[in-house]
């Protein structure tokens, strides 16, 4: 019997080098590291190239249509939609700062002025007629900073409040859901309030660093580039699918459908009356 040498294992510990990708140069580690980086390029490579689906006809969306505490599933490949995030998002060419964390539409409540109707809804968490919560609660009427008053402290009125506001719900499109972007959050009501769609993510991410690479030399590009970027990212609509409860993107849906009709939300005015909620000493009547 004739015993040959065994062949050895093939290793890939020593793999190492650098792999420059759309302008940028990373490291490579070891084999793992290549074949990861690898699979992202080339699933950065088919978002890039991927297109918007042709939406079918929509319908008028009811307040009869929505549910709202019920868990949805949005195909954005068949249901058009209209998600917002930051304030300072640029949509279908205006800025959509539709958010409750959102400065600058003050409204009235219970003759106390609001800056943003996040501090309001925080301030229904002190509702009691103490000494402690009534100090909460005019801090939260000085707040003009929704997400300081969200992160220190723990829709509606506004809607009727404040004009400007108001008027740019109407602009909603009426077949159009809206739905708040919650993606990149991690809190425990992330997609109770909002929805996540990691492939428009993705896919957004993918189409802003094409434009950028295709821009780079323009010199609008350069001077406009944070604008830009912005209404690049919030062309793409019409991929994945929303995931999530949608509180908030409801309740905005359901003001826009109201306020275009001219009638009342459908809200529950005797069980806020049995709460006896007070605002700064006072019971508020609803």
């Amino acid at each position: 019997m004739i015993y040959l040498p065994m062949r050895p294992k093939a290793t890939f510990s020593n793999v190492e080098g650098y792999i420059e990708y759309n302008g940028k140069i990373q490291k490579i580690m070891d084999f793992r590291n290549l074949k990861k980086l690898v699979n992202d390029i080339e699933q950065q490579e088919l978002y890039m190239k991927a297109r918007q689906a042709k939406l079918p006809k929509q319908n008028a969306i009811e307040l009869e249509d929505i549910t709202l505490l019920q868990w949805e599933e949005y195909n954005a490949t068949q249901v058009e939609v209209k998600s917002f995030r930051h304030n300072y998002d640029i949509v279908d060419e205006s800025v959509f700062n539709v958010g409750n964390m959102c400065a600058g539409y003050p409204f009235e409540l219970n003759g106390i002025t609001f800056n943003n109707s996040e501090s309001a809804y925080i301030a229904g968490i002190y509702s009691n007629n103490t000494a402690e919560h009534r100090r909460l609660k005019e801090a939260l009427i000085a707040n003009n900073d929704g997400y300081r008053a969200k992160k220190e402290y723990r829709h509606k009125q506004k809607c009727k409040g404040n004009q400007e506001f108001a008027n740019l719900l109407k602009t909603i499109p009426d077949t159009a859901m809206i739905v708040e972007n919650s993606t990149c959050m991690t809190g425990a009501t992330a997609q109770v309030w909002g929805c996540f769609n990691k492939e428009l993510e993705e896919l957004r991410n993918a189409k802003e660093t094409r434009f950028e690479i295709e821009h780079s030399n323009d010199k609008e590009f350069r001077n406009k580039k944070s604008t830009m970027l912005n209404i690049e990212r919030n062309k793409w609509n019409n991929y994945g699918i929303w995931s999530g409860k949608n509180y908030m993107g409801k309740i905005i849906k359901m003001c826009s459908i109201c306020l275009k009709k001219g009638i009342e939300r459908p809200i529950d005015y005797e069980l806020l009356r049995s709460k006896h909620i007070h605002l700064l000493g006072q019971e508020i009547l609803f």
